[in-house]
């Protein structure tokens, strides 16, 4: 039985949701930033110096490229574990739109047992 929470479409709302306070909350962070940046900008533009010093003293390169070797590594696993869990959801889903009333008899023996 199929978990009436995780369909298709309740998943795809759920994933628009979910970018859409993303989003708002980007934009509203970004505006807070924004507003710190305008009221001191003698120091905004000391921390993004210390910021530009700081990325070009550390090997973040090499960590990007690791995390990118990682990614490409276990790439092929997940996707297969997606595609055998969205292959198992679709072959247990019921074919032929016919839906069975818990109160209808199952087979001929339900019918002759009523009489």
């Amino acid at each position: 039985m199929q978990d009436p929470l995780m369909t298709d479409s309740t998943i795809e709302e759920n994933f628009q949701c979910l970018i859409a306070a993303t989003k708002d909350k980007v934009t509203r962070t970004y505006a807070k930033y924004e507003k710190i940046a305008i009221a001191s900008p003698g120091r905004t533009v000391l921390l993004a110096l210390a910021s530009g010093y700081c990325l070009h003293r550390l090997p973040v390169r090499a960590l990007l490229v690791l995390q990118v070797r990682a990614a490409i590594a276990v790439a092929p696993a997940v996707l297969l574990g997606l595609g055998a869990v969205k292959l198992c959801g679709i072959l247990q889903r019921p074919r032929g739109g016919v839906v069975i009333s818990p109160d209808l008899p199952r087979h001929a023996g339900e019918f002759r047992a009523g009489r």
